[in-house]
């Protein structure tokens, strides 16, 4: 007959035999789980996925964006005249540029986005154009303008 001081140490050691590797295995998943939460790609996977998280635009890549104004009864512009620059729906572009005599003006490093321009001449009323900056290509936007202020982009 065994004494109950016997039996209990052949209880638990059945019960140690059975339950040990589950401990052991737990425990191995527990550390694997730590390591994964510690990681900087974990943070960045929590990060997104939470609820209301939006991914970013890509940044569109940038052009310059070169015009050409011509303005109907005038040979040469007068030196004060500029152009000012503003994103239109999600773009965010500003600038203000200078246009030359020749009518000739850049926007440097502006996003390939729609675009509003907003021409001022002295002496006229302001020209305002719509222009997508993606389009452009190796040619400067053509604007012409008539006295009354009215612009047409003469090419796409």
């Amino acid at each position: 007959m065994t004494t109950p001081k016997v039996r209990l140490e052949i209880a638990l050691a059945s019960w140690l035999t059975v339950a040990g590797p589950v401990w052991a295995a737990l425990a191995v998943q527990d550390q694997l789980g730590q390591q994964k939460e510690d990681s900087p790609l974990r943070d960045a996977e929590v990060e997104n996925n939470k609820a209301g998280s939006k991914k970013k635009p890509q940044a569109p890549g940038m052009v310059n964006l070169d015009f050409k104004i011509t303005v109907e009864g005038m040979d040469a512009l007068p030196p004060d005249s500029t152009a000012d620059l503003k994103g239109l729906e999600a773009c965010e572009a500003t600038g203000t540029a200078r246009v030359n005599p020749d009518g000739s003006g850049r926007f440097p490093k502006v996003p390939r986005c729609k675009v509003q321009l907003k021409i001022f001449i002295t002496g006229m009323d302001t020209g305002i154009v719509t222009v997508d900056a993606g389009k452009q290509k190796d040619f400067p936007v053509l604007i012409r303008m008539k006295s009354s202020g009215e612009a047409t982009v003469l090419n796409p």
